[in-house]
């Protein structure tokens, strides 16, 4: 059973400005702010740790921001428990599992709520993943506001697609 847990989402222009390893990052910092009960360990799937700036700032909107003083770095990293990187920690270890199941579901739920905003782009079906319609979408009807520019099958596309949110709009009233 679950003590506590958190969920929280960087948005993707932030994502494109800090890529996508520091905005996962960032944002089980950010999650890890919302929990009530502070872990003994923090466990991370991957081979990185949550850099000491961002849990200075996990608790702002500012994104990878220094703390204001030596002493607040401090006083952050005091707060913030122990960490340990396993590298496949969702096939190792159940906790991180139950995190990555935590995460997708909530991904897909706001993929589904993007459909009704996008529905060119068939988000309920492929969640945002480059399923071969998916794709063919972004070809045909260009980028949406929440594609991400750094991912790199949308980056090569960027410079064949240049439909603005204006023209999505007047297609996805067309259909």
């Amino acid at each position: 059973m679950a003590l506590a847990w958190g969920i929280a989402v960087v948005p993707v222009e932030e994502i494109d400005r800090m890529n996508i390893l520091n905005a996962s990052l960032l944002a089980m910092a950010q999650a890890l702010k919302q929990c009530q009960v502070a872990p003994d360990l923090l466990l991370i799937d991957g081979a990185h740790k949550i850099p000491r700036e961002f849990i200075a700032s996990a608790g702002s909107s500012s994104q990878r921001v220094n703390a204001s003083s030596a002493k607040d770095l401090m006083n952050a990293r005091e707060a913030f428990p122990p960490q340990k990187a396993i590298r496949k920690g969702d096939d190792l270890c159940y906790s991180i599992a139950a995190a990555s199941i935590l995460a997708k579901v909530t991904r897909d739920e706001i993929m589904i709520g993007y459909d009704k905003l996008y529905p060119l782009y068939g988000f309920a079906k492929n969640k945002g993943y480059g399923s071969r319609e998916h794709l063919a979408a972004l070809e045909r009807y260009g980028l949406s506001p929440i594609h991400r520019r750094s991912f790199e099958p949308v980056r090569n596309l960027a410079g064949s697609c240049q439909r603005s949110a204006v023209q999505l709009s007047l297609l996805e009233a067309d259909r």
